[in-house]
């Protein structure tokens, strides 16, 4: 049995380590912020682009037949681990904005 309290030291301990590497990826991209990249992006090109774009299925049936079949075998798992991480990732991405 876990006791709430054991719960948000757990807490706890993720957003202190999630917010440590938000501050170090952050400043990495501060950093890199100062740097200007000039493209030379003509109207040919971003039609081009556009393009492609127009291409890529909204909905990718692979990947959902993929899911689904694992599902409906009994072979789809979860980490716990990364689902609690995507958890507290989203809550610190919430509070930022």
């Amino acid at each position: 049995m876990i006791s709430r309290a054991q719960i948000a030291k757990t807490v706890e301990i993720y957003r202190t380590q999630k917010a440590n590497h938000a501050e170090k990826w952050l400043g990495t991209i501060k950093e890199s912020a100062r740097y200007e990249v000039d493209l030379p992006l003509n109207q040919a090109v971003l039609e081009h682009v556009r393009n492609i774009v127009r291409e890529i299925p909204d909905i990718r049936a692979d990947r959902i037949q993929d899911c689904q079949d694992k599902v409906l075998k009994g072979k789809y798992v979860v980490d716990p681990k990364e689902v609690a991480d995507k958890m507290l990732g989203r809550l610190f991405a919430d509070r930022i904005r």
